[in-house]
């Protein structure tokens, strides 16, 4: 019951009436579980309160409880949450959560890395992007697929109109489709370049269904030639 409420609270942005239950609990002898905690964790992690999540962790431990891949990936989701202009750090901290995760052998997987590919994409990192997901392909642990988007994404934004195909033409062999925008962003990024690579690119868009915006499509008819 108290977990269940202090979820809710969380997920309403009131953490503050949850440590109150967390401590009443408490006080009433009512120990809490490893669902308790992962609740507390995310509510801390939300409002950037790092240093009480990690608190938490420890006293999470020291109660006979493991820290578990799921609180490691809410920390480091949160991380790169408030940390995509990287003013206080957070990206390192966000790399060095999932360090830990793989060096004290927790069950991680592509949920744990996919939040710091995007961000790393997002401030224009796509190439340590892409060595992060290269180091978790080699540990036979596969980033979620929409990784992938995020990298061609962030190649195109980054002007690398010419590894963003490639990384596209590898999601099509991993029978991986990728979203819509993902095809805008390489037309005009390729449209950009006056690169011939893009008529592959929009008979690829159109065989699997997707359609131009309107505002790509006055690019290419008004594109000088």
């Amino acid at each position: 019951m108290y977990t269940t409420v202090m979820k809710g609270l969380c997920e309403m942005g009131s953490l503050g009436e949850a440590r109150k239950l967390w401590f009443e609990m408490i006080r009433k002898g009512i120990l809490p579980n490893e669902y308790t905690y992962t609740v507390m964790i995310n509510g801390y992690c939300k409002t950037g309160d790092f240093v009480e999540a990690r608190k938490l962790c420890a006293d999470m431990c020291g109660g006979g409880y493991a820290e578990t891949a799921v609180s490691y990936s809410t920390m480091i989701s949160s991380s790169c949450l408030h940390g995509k202009t990287d003013e206080n750090g957070e990206l390192v901290k966000a790399m060095k959560l999932l360090n830990e995760v793989l060096a004290n052998g927790l069950e991680a997987s592509g949920f744990s890395s996919a939040p710091l590919i995007k961000v790393l994409c997002e401030v224009g990192d796509t190439q340590a992007a892409i060595r992060l997901w290269k180091d978790m392909h080699d540990r036979d642990l596969e980033p979620m697929a929409g990784t992938h988007d995020y990298i061609v994404i962030g190649l195109c934004k980054e002007g690398m109109s010419a590894p963003a195909m490639e990384w596209l033409q590898n999601m099509l062999s991993w029978k991986l489709k990728p979203q819509e925008q993902t095809f805008e962003y390489l037309v005009n990024s390729l449209l950009e370049e006056d690169r011939l690579d893009i008529l592959v690119v929009l008979d690829l868009m159109f065989r699997i269904g997707f359609r131009l915006k309107e505002s790509t499509i006055n690019s290419l008819v008004y594109h000088p030639q």
